[in-house]
């Protein structure tokens, strides 16, 4: 995880002052679904989220992002 609040945690856990956090880990499962679709004709890249707060993440195809030559 990127940001953490280490005094909160800390506060939370009861960790000593002492013991220093190096790595927190996030377990369970989401309440939500994350869905890929594809990028809109305007090309916005923004996910959206609908009413049961469902995640829509836009993406390019691979064939678009991607050329052999």
């Amino acid at each position: 995880m990127g940001a953490i609040n280490i005094p909160g945690i800390r506060e939370l856990l009861s960790v000593p002052e002492e013991d220093q956090i190096r790595l927190v880990v996030a377990l369970g499962k989401p309440a939500h679904s994350s869905v890929v679709v594809p990028v809109p004709e305007d090309g916005d890249l923004k996910y959206y989220v609908d009413e049961d707060r469902n995640y829509y993440v836009p993406k390019r195809a691979f064939d678009d992002v991607v050329r052999f030559v």
